[in-house]
């Protein structure tokens, strides 16, 4: 990055206490042009019963709290806080990802690239770090996305960077595990340039909570499957008007 950017970063925690503290370190010891890259860091306690919170804010973070559980509930409840910003970046807080390569995502951005992907698939993989679920639903709903848009799409990590007044744009509604899928899936639908830089998937201090028992995993499968579907069949292929936040599935 060539030049100073209001970043802001959220991280989704639900019984981060492990690590957190670590996550949190490593995002604040990042730097440019000696001085520090994001501006503020912003954990939301998605209903966890450790001292995720009260470590968060020991460290310098600012800490929300949303008790109803779900991944996109929290990061909605997150990005609510946030009344302005250039960049947006997505971080788990599990430690799962090297934020030490958060420049290679914003760097994407500041070339004009509206929302960037750290693709686990394109980079290097930690022996451990992600289920072989995880991969298959990876490569399954990557592929669902290339076919419908004809585009080249490897991944739906996590990790990810984007542009504030792009992120509103999309309108996010999806509450728990369709988050990632929905702002791909939308932000190719309204045009935005959308690029994937290969990221470091590394082995999280707590175990995935998606990858955690069966139900887990089918529950996000079908959400995420059946999310890229709808967009895919019914707004795509019947040509169904603009806003999709206005239809049903999106409240779900």
């Amino acid at each position: 990055m060539k030049r100073k950017k209001t970043i802001k970063v959220i991280i989704p925690a639900h019984n981060e206490a492990v690590g957190i503290d670590r996550v949190i370190s490593a995002i604040q010891a990042l730097r440019i042009e000696d001085c520090v890259l994001v501006n503020e860091i912003i954990v939301c306690d998605n209903g966890s019963t450790d001292d995720t919170a009260r470590i968060a804010l020991k460290c310098g973070a600012t800490v929300i709290y949303e008790p109803q559980s779900g991944y996109g509930i929290a990061c909605l409840a997150a990005l609510n806080k946030i009344e302005s910003c250039d960049y947006v970046v997505f971080v788990s807080g599990d430690g799962a990802e090297n934020v030490s390569e958060m420049p290679l995502l914003l760097e994407q951005l500041d070339s004009g690239f509206d929302l960037v992907i750290g693709s686990r698939a394109l980079g290097k993989e930690m022996h451990g770090a992600q289920s072989r679920f995880q991969r298959w639903g990876n490569l399954i709903a990557s592929s669902l996305i290339n076919k419908f848009w004809n585009v080249s799409v490897t991944d739906l990590g996590p990790f990810r960077a984007v542009r504030y007044d792009v992120l509103r744009a999309l309108d996010m509604k999806d509450k728990n595990y369709g988050w990632t899928a929905e702002m791909q899936v939308k932000a190719i639908i309204l045009g935005f340039k959308t690029v994937e830089v290969p990221v470091t998937s590394l082995v999280g201090f707590t175990p995935s909570e998606i990858t955690s028992s069966p139900v887990s995993i089918a529950k996000a499968g079908l959400k995420i499957i059946g999310l890229i579907c709808f967009y895919g069949l019914f707004i795509r292929l019947a040509k169904l008007p603009w806003p999709i936040s206005k239809l049903p599935w999106s409240t779900r």
